[in-house]
């Protein structure tokens, strides 16, 4: 089953979950398995995005249920709020916050985020409030037109601090994929550049990698087909061609959801969901060369979570970034989407056969979170068992609900697809009925 609900996980010394629970933004801090701490941050919540500059203070940004945005951060071991004066966002629509730290300057704060008007739900534009100690700023970036649920912006840095952003604009059923960057030493913003245009694209990601390069993957329909592309160009390159021909990372896929990018130590994967099951892939980041397509395994009996991890390390690995990903629910651990769950056990794929899951490895890995997840099912009673299975039927169901959704949604992409091709047929029909009109009218 999976959560809708974006969570937080910030590495440091102790490490700390923020999640929203009924409004209310709430932080989770665990030391050596052991929840040590639950406090309270804000109430009244609608959204919240949250980032840590280089002193390692947490800095949240909230949009309240009465439209106002509020700075909070951590400093001396206590939480501090100032409101950002004059901002009212109740009359719009508010999505996809995004918060960044200049990483020379810990005082200077870029949030982004994208607002509609209620009146014009398909018209959003992207604005960036900056905050400068006690003073602040805003300003437009970009305007563009897509359908609510479509609405999205994909944002990261690089090593500069430099703000990197992706988003889709949508022109007579057709997407235009655009790419700009904020220098962060002109406080400006380059001009558009497109990636990909006049395509039925659907989900988009970027990341900026630590060999100084910026990836942005996204998928599209073709020919009945979603298959992912990928690009890259270097970080410095200002020149607008400097990307490097887009790549086709799978073919003859359907319900391919929720892209994911993550990198760890040297190595840069793309994961996604597709048919209730995680695929990835993964390539060195000095490298183009993307291995072949594999399983994780089934997700529809798990219990998984959006998560965004704030930090440099993670277990093993010794240098990590990931923007997004899934967690396992565990009192215990921290179980990531990608990394925890990467078994070289996992099956290739051949393009032109069904995928299948692989064997019970995975389950075998779930059971080892709890080592009395065994004995807890020996020993529960009937009535736990008849009521763990019903709930398992029906997460199950839900699950498969929510892939049978957006299968249909991709049907009605290629649904557009089909009514624009027959009105452009029709509007070329009723031009040549209008010249033969003509001719006749000159033989009278």
């Amino acid at each position: 089953m999976i959560s809708d609900k974006l969570s937080y996980i910030v590495d440091g010394p102790l490490l700390k979950h923020f999640y929203l629970l009924n409004n209310t933004l709430h932080c989770k801090t665990i030391n050596y398995n052991k929840e040590t701490k639950n406090e309270i941050i804000h109430k009244e919540i609608i959204y919240y995005v949250i980032n840590k500059d280089v002193n390692d203070v947490i800095h949240i940004m909230v949009v309240d249920t009465f439209g106002r945005l509020i700075h909070i951060f951590n400093n001396d071991k206590q939480w501090k709020k100032r409101k950002i004066e004059n901002t009212n966002l109740g009359s719009y629509v508010v999505k996809d916050l995004k918060l960044y730290i200049d990483p020379k300057d810990f005082y200077n704060v870029n949030f982004l985020l994208i607002l509609s008007p209620i009146k014009d739900i398909n018209l959003w534009s992207i604005k960036q409030y900056s905050i400068r100690k006690n003073s602040w700023s805003s300003e437009k970036i970009h305007n563009f037109f897509a359908e609510e649920y479509e609405a999205t912006i994909e944002t990261d840095v690089d090593n500069k601090g430099n703000i990197h952003l992706v988003y889709k604009s949508k022109n007579s059923n057709y997407y235009t994929l655009l790419y700009r960057m904020y220098s962060i030493e002109t406080k400006k913003w380059n001009y558009p550049e497109k990636l990909s245009s006049n395509s039925m694209i659907s989900n988009i990601n970027i990341l900026c990698n630590s060999n100084d390069y910026v990836n942005v993957v996204w998928s599209e329909l073709k020919n009945k087909n979603i298959v992912i592309y990928n690009s890259k160009k270097k970080v410095s390159s200002s020149n607008p061609y400097g990307w490097k021909k887009s790549k086709s990372l799978s073919t003859n896929s359907s319900n391919v959801t929720n892209l994911i990018l993550i990198e760890y130590d040297n190595y840069l994967s793309l994961v996604w969901i597709q048919n209730n099951k995680f695929y990835f892939t993964k390539t060195k980041i000095h490298e183009d060369n993307w291995t072949n397509v594999k399983i994780i395994d089934e997700i529809n009996h798990l219990e998984l979570t959006p998560i965004c991890y704030i930090g440099n390390s993670y277990k093993k690995y010794k240098s990590v970034k990931i923007p997004f990903t899934y967690y396992l629910s565990n009192k215990k651990d921290l179980y990531l989407i990608g990394l925890d769950t990467n078994t070289p056990d996992t099956r290739t794929h051949n393009s032109n056969e069904t995928m299948e899951s692989s064997d019970s490895k995975f389950d075998e890995y779930m059971k080892s979170v709890d080592i009395n997840f065994e004995n807890k099912m020996k020993n529960s009673n009937d009535f736990t068992k008849h009521y763990d299975l019903d709930m398992h039927k029906f997460t199950g169901k839900l699950v498969d609900l929510y892939y049978e959704i957006e299968d249909l949604k991709n049907k009605e992409l290629m649904l557009y697809n089909s009514l624009f091709k027959i009105r452009s047929e029709h509007l070329s029909l009723y031009e040549k009925i209008e010249d033969i009109l003509k001719d006749y009218e000159k033989l009278k």
